[in-house]
This record gives structure tokens, C-alpha cells and sequence, in this order.
């Protein structure tokens, strides 16, 4: 039977010491990318809801009856600002040049911060303001 001399018993223990190095390393480095996956899930997740919000509030005030011109805050959710923004356009014209009159610019505009930036979306669309005022004639 073969004994281990001293020299050998250090070289072995040197071995694994280096292979629980290597192997902490490379689990450090998975722990490190799982959590920017992680973040990066989230973040996006977080976007997702975001432009849902401001298709949601868009629809709804793009389709009141009446328009208030200005910008007004309008709601506060999970640390995001909504604000709305309604403005008349002055020179809007058709696809013919004709100058289109009662043409306003809604939109809704989302604000937050995301790692330490401050990030802005903005969803618009236009309105033909005599399609949405009620008839008082019947």
C-alpha cells in the first residue's frame, strides 16, 4: 500500500481549495446574471403596464365629450405621473391642402424613474372636434 508523502497531502488540498475557488466564481457569476435578468424582467414588465395605462387613458379622454385645453395631472400610480394634455392644432391640413379647423392634440404623458433616469412615454392622437359635440337639436 502506498502512502501519501506530506508534499502530496498539500497538493491535494491545494486542488480542492482551487475547485471550491473556481466553482464559487462561476456561482457568483450565474447568481450576477440571474438578477440582471431579473431587473431586466421587471423593468420591461413595468413598461407593459405603463403603455396599457396610457392606451387606457387616451381612449377614455380622447372619447369625453368635452375638451379642456391645457395640461393637467390626472393620476398617480406605482410611482409613475400621468398627465393629460389637450391643445388646439392651428395648421392642420388634408391630404388636398385644405386647412383642417377644430383639429386638437390629446395626449397623455407618463413620467418615472427608472435606475436613477428620469423616463417619459407619450401616447397622442388627434380629434375632429365637431364628431364628439352633441346635437342639441331633436
Amino acid at each position: 500500500m502506498m502512502t501519501l508523502q506530506r508534499t502530496d497531502r498539500g497538493i491535494i488540498i491545494l486542488e480542492i481549495l482551487l475547485a471550491l475557488a473556481l466553482i464559487g466564481t462561476v456561482g457568483v457569476a450565474l447568481t450576477m446574471g440571474l438578477k440582471g435578468l431579473a431587473d431586466n424582467t421587471l423593468a420591461a414588465r413595468k413598461e407593459v403596464v405603463i403603455m396599457r395605462n396610457l392606451e387606457s387613458l387616451l381612449t377614455e379622454i380622447h372619447k369625453a365629450q368635452e375638451l379642456e385645453e391645457g395640461v393637467f395631472e390626472i393620476a398617480v400610480q406605482d410611482e409613475v405621473y400621468y398627465e393629460r394634455i389637450v391643445e388646439p392644432l392651428e395648421e392642420m391640413e388634408n391630404y388636398d391642402g385644405i386647412l383642417l379647423e377644430n383639429m386638437w392634440r390629446v395626449a397623455v404623458r407618463a413620467e418615472w424613474v427608472e435606475r436613477g433616469e428620469t423616463v417619459e412615454e407619450i401616447a397622442e392622437t388627434y380629434r375632429y372636434l365637431p364628431l364628439y359635440q352633441v346635437n342639441s337639436r331633436r
